[in-house]
């Protein structure tokens, strides 16, 4: 609304006077409502009249006079208000001291005075307004940070960032450590009890300074009572009011600890039973393996011999992996190089005595496989090892085994490398009958993997290769 639509109510008993300050501030573009008498203009605004400004003389004659009337409507009324009058006598000037009022026209001072007096009285109330609004929506939002701060289910307690003092804590925090308000406002953080540890001198308080957070996942906390309690703690540095404070937040979370604490407590009961459960499955591997070699021991059958031969072969081969398990803190996957260098050195002590010339060298790349497709890999390669051992040196004859095993790209790839006569002529890959190939076949297609050989005059290749598929953690 601008100036010349507002509405004034001049209060003055002489009226030739107050007619002609009417006419004048019509004439300027407002709206002028005229009285003669205190009482008459208390009167006005119980009537309900919109009343944006009252132009107040002091001396009304008869009843009573302005400084009067202004206490009794600015009682109830919120309305910008100055007074009028010929007098500038201390005694006069001074009876307006505790009324709110926004100046004080002397009149037959000129219009351009009372009509600039007007419009600041205007421009001041609209400042003050919009002051009164921004201290009505600031105290609603303390009050609303207040009643969070009190009712908040962590505790909280502000702290003066330039010297490390308390300065406002909530009820749960008190209820949490065991101190009352009184025992915590305006200590240093480092000489309260529970805090000694977060903040141990200034130096620790420095630190937080700077780097304006901390957090703490799990911090021991000590009662007043004497028990441990365990938080989660976080600070945060910001300015309130061209000063700086740190607010720290410390959330309970004992009963969260307590169930990770039997969440852990499960995980390490599954993990001892898994680690019992191989202890027994090495255990039954070694009684079979040992039934094995006592029935062996009985027959006199070379052919039946043969076969528990290659049987106590296999089960040995998967015996070595679960004792590879049993030393490793990861249940997924294996040391795979460890594993080829046990098979195929148990491999070479079961066929040959000390004192024969097999040479045997082996190159292995340090590799983690996953534990299923390292059982595959280990069946074919005893039956690998097994074949170049059996066919490759007939008759005593000396020579060397190679074994690689290397990491190419995306692939694992194991040689088998003999520079003997080889396997047998009729040897096929595809088409053996032989159990041992036929489980080469199947076990490879299972890891999707590619088995070939090569044979030449200079000696046997065979070859296994298969996806590296790192184990998820």
């Amino acid at each position: 609304m601008n100036d010349e639509e507002k509405t004034i109510l001049l209060v003055d008993d002489e009226v030739i006077i107050c007619q002609d300050q009417a006419e004048t501030l019509k004439q300027e573009g407002y709206h002028v409502i005229t009285t003669l008498s205190g009482e008459a203009a208390i009167e006005q605004l119980k009537n309900g009249n919109k009343i944006d400004l009252i132009l107040m003389d002091i001396d009304l004659g008869k009843g009573m006079d302005g400084t009067q009337a202004a206490k009794i409507i600015l009682q109830d009324h919120d309305i910008p208000l100055i007074f009028l009058s010929n007098h500038t006598e201390m005694e006069i000037v001074k009876k307006t001291d505790n009324i709110t009022s926004y100046g004080y026209v002397v009149k037959n001072t000129g219009e351009s005075v009372l009509f600039k007096a007007i419009k600041i009285a205007f421009r001041l109330y609209k400042a003050y307004q919009e002051n009164a609004q921004k201290a009505i929506l600031l105290e609603n939002s303390e009050l609303r940070y207040r009643r969070l701060f009190e009712s908040a289910k962590d505790g909280i307690f502000i702290l003066n960032a330039d010297n490390g003092k308390i300065i406002d804590v909530n009820p749960f925090l008190m209820d949490l450590i065991g101190y009352t308000y009184n025992e915590l406002i305006g200590k240093n953080l480092w000489n309260v009890s529970p805090f000694h540890d977060i903040v141990e001198n200034k130096n620790k308080l420095k630190e937080l300074q700077e780097q304006g957070y901390v957090h703490y996942e799990n911090l021991p906390l000590l009662h007043k009572n004497g028990l441990i309690k365990h938080v989660e703690f976080i600070s945060n540095v910001y300015w309130v009011n061209q000063s700086r404070i740190i607010q720290c937040n410390i959330r309970d979370i004992e009963e969260r600890k307590r169930l990770d604490d039997s969440k852990e407590l499960v995980l390490a009961g599954k993990v001892a039973l898994l680690r019992d459960l191989q202890h027994r499955i090495r255990n039954s591997l070694s009684i079979i393996v040992s039934l094995i070699n006592m029935e062996s021991a009985r027959l006199s059958d070379p052919l039946m011999k043969e076969i528990l031969f290659n049987i106590r072969n296999r089960i040995d081969s998967i015996s070595k992996l679960y004792n590879l398990l049993g030393s490793s803190q990861n249940e997924d996957d294996i040391p795979f190089d460890q594993y080829v260098e046990k098979i195929i050195t148990s491999l070479f002590k079961s066929y040959f005595k000390e004192n024969e010339k097999i040479n045997l060298e082996m190159h292995l790349d340090k590799i983690q496989v996953d534990v299923d497709i390292a059982l595959s890999v280990g069946l074919i390669l005893n039956e690998l090892v097994t074949n170049s051992l059996k066919y490759a040196f007939p008759n005593n004859r000396k020579g060397s085994i190679k074994i690689t095993l290397e990491r190419k790209n995306e692939y694992i790839v194991i040689d088998v490398y003999d520079d003997g006569i080889g396997t047998p002529s009729d040897f096929a890959i595809d088409h053996s009958e032989g159990l041992g190939m036929s489980l080469v076949n199947v076990l490879t297609k299972q890891i999707e993997g590619k088995f070939t050989k090569r044979k030449n005059s200079n000696g046997t290749l065979l070859r296994v290769q298969f996806p590296y598929i790192k184990s998820i953690p």
